[in-house]
């Protein structure tokens, strides 16, 4: 006897009438509202106080479906250099997309500054990103117009006709013959042409190159976060007695663009020495 569960669209006894939301723990509340509200287009419905860590941000975004996603930021926090998840944890968050604004969304991607990989999955077309804190971003494009009710019970044929084909992954052709099945009349979207998923031979490259590109890009990211935070404090600071007497916020631009943010009242040994420790007093930012 197999141990294997069986796939099925059939409706168990489950209490769960569907998803409310999902929740992650974010970072900077600028940067998180910059992405997922002015790159995604996802409008920023609620923010309040976390109602149980009230030093923390709560942000709810509504992504299109009456679904939400939610986010604990403050403006202490500051992105990870590198996400790797772990068992238990999340591996990433998908959000579909019209077909018709999948080049749109490339661009609005393209204009912010974040990188991408684009693949055909068969039973959907996908583009991957990484959100500010890292977290990896799917958005799907449905290639073959299933409505919702019946999306469970097409997945569910087309694994039984992978299977018999004895196929790694289900294929466009195994969406078709399970629409068909089930008496769904709909054309076929044409998203463009891609890769089911990363090749062998090429793979290691491909995913150094990705995660090279993510990891400067976050680190860009980190940084501009990280001098915005800084003149915060500075600005926070500045009306106070103490930072009079013992605390300075200057910036000090150099001729290849950067500046010094320093927070320490020995100015004086920021200016005297050419390279700045990066430390919780004084960093080093790029514009």
């Amino acid at each position: 006897m197999s141990n294997t569960p069986e796939v099925t669209s059939e409706e168990s006894s489950s209490l769960i009438a569907g998803t409310d939301h999902m929740t992650v723990e974010g970072s900077d509340p600028e940067a998180t509202i910059e992405f997922y509200r002015d790159v995604l287009g996802m409008p920023l419905v609620l923010r309040q106080p976390n109602l149980d860590r009230p030093h923390l941000t709560h942000l709810f975004f509504d992504t299109g479906d009456g679904r939400m996603v939610t986010f604990f930021v403050g403006d202490d926090r500051t992105p990870p250099e590198h996400l790797t998840p772990d068992t238990g944890d999340v591996h990433h968050l998908a959000f579909r997309i019209q077909a018709g604004r999948l080049d749109d969304m490339k661009q609005q991607l393209d204009d912010h500054g974040y990188e991408y990989s684009e693949y055909n999955r068969g039973a959907f077309h996908a583009i991957y990103t990484a959100d500010p804190n890292d977290l990896t971003i799917e958005l799907v494009v449905d290639t073959h117009q299933i409505p919702d009710e019946l999306r469970g019970a097409v997945y569910a044929r087309a694994h039984q006709y992978r299977e018999d084909a004895g196929a790694e992954h289900v294929q466009d052709s195994h969406i078709e013959a399970a629409k068909q099945e089930l008496g769904i009349d709909t054309e076929a979207l044409e998203p463009g042409e891609a890769p089911a998923g990363r090749q062998f031979t090429d793979w290691s490259v491909r995913w150094f190159l990705r995660v090279s590109r993510a990891a400067i890009g976050t680190r860009i990211r980190k940084i501009r976060l990280l001098r915005k935070q800084a003149d915060r404090r500075c600005a926070r600071s500045a009306s106070s007695d103490f930072a009079t007497t013992s605390l300075a916020c200057v910036h000090l631009p150099f001729a290849d663009g950067r500046s010094i943010i320093a927070l320490n009242p020995m100015i004086s040994a920021v200016l005297e020495t050419s390279t700045v420790v990066s430390s919780g007093a004084r960093r080093i930012f790029d514009r």
